[in-house]
């Protein structure tokens, strides 16, 4: 398994983590990192994005844990060890059920502790999803960068062709439309996540058409949202719309409570954009006590731009290296 090594402080012994495994409606083994922490803190479900897999998330599940919360990172059918065919999905809605089951083992480890979600990327709409099918299960939603409209455009004919593909062939795998320059700007970063040999590289064009339904259906719905949504969108984000995105929150704030934070400057991948210690501070934040405080406001939009601050020294990029299976 690919993943990400842990930054622990000067001192600490790291904590440890374990795999459980869920099993899907379809009999899909779903592995799922596991992060527990003692206490009665928050739990965190982790839904990873369209390249990345539950690895990419692991230095951030430590550093939650080790801040009291408990932390889940499931990998996608199709993406890094779980079971399916590989960049490939028959239906979103299944992708969901796969993650409302994995939600269903942490409240049964968990139980009476808050279960909120972190989506990132289309990862954030697959959460959105699980969130307006079942809202009484999660505490909140923080969708960071999220993949609810796309700069990254097809021509109507192209669409016309994959919806064809998509039923005639649709196993048939097509190369990312997007490289890692367009995930951050940061070419440290860029050579680390390319050699990740689990990345998702290419993906069948049945998920490209379910990726996209699903993409509607969400914004059709989020008005519909029942939960507190916190959205932390990436300035200068080469692969998500920020202004569609802006607009479909606008509207569907009339019956929702949200708050968006923009961080000006950074690119895709937020965790390469800022200072760790203020990123983390961040999410704990959100999950042990801003959420209460937007549930408890009137319903409407609070949109933040916060600036970049000079100086500041950035993470370093991950390191990748070969785990126990």
């Amino acid at each position: 398994m690919g993943v990400l090594t842990p930054e622990a402080p000067a001192g600490e012994t790291a904590p440890t983590d374990d795999c459980m495994a869920v099993i899907a409606r379809d009999g899909l083994r779903l592995p799922v990192g596991a992060f527990p922490a003692a206490g009665e803190g928050p739990v965190v479900l982790i839904c990873h994005g369209l390249a990345s897999h539950m690895g990419w998330y692991r230095p951030l599940a430590l550093e939650l844990q080790r801040r009291g919360c408990s932390v889940y990172t499931p990998d996608r059918r199709g993406t890094g060890r779980a079971g399916g065919s590989p960049g490939h999905m028959r239906s979103w809605r299944l992708v969901v059920d796969d993650l409302q089951r994995v939600a269903d083992e942490c409240a049964r480890r968990h139980p009476g502790r808050p279960l909120h979600l972190l989506g990132i990327s289309l990862g954030a709409v697959f959460a959105a999803a699980a969130l307006l099918e079942r809202p009484e299960r999660f505490a909140s939603l923080l969708a960071s960068a999220p993949g609810f409209a796309s700069r990254v455009k097809l021509p109507l004919r192209r669409r016309v062709r994959l919806l064809k593909r998509s039923w005639l062939k649709p196993e048939r795998r097509y190369d990312l439309p997007f490289g890692m320059s367009t995930l951050t700007d940061r070419k440290d970063w860029q050579a680390a996540l390319a050699g990740d040999p689990l990345r998702t590289r290419r993906v069948t064009a049945r998920f490209l058409v379910e990726m996209f339904r699903m993409q509607q259906t969400i914004g059709r719905r989020i008005g519909s949202l029942k939960r507190p949504l916190l959205v932390a969108l990436a300035g200068s984000d080469k692969l998500i719309d920020n202004e569609a995105v802006l607009r479909l929150l606008t509207r569907a704030s009339r019956k929702a409570a949200m708050r968006v934070e923009i961080f000006e400057g950074a690119s895709h991948i937020l965790p390469a954009c800022r200072p760790h210690q203020a990123f983390h501070d961040r999410l704990q934040r959100w999950f042990e006590e801003d959420h209460l405080t937007v549930a408890s406001g009137p319903w409407g939009l609070q949109v933040v731009r916060i600036q970049s601050e000079p100086g500041i020294a950035l993470p370093p990029p991950p390191v990748l290296f070969a785990a126990r299976s």
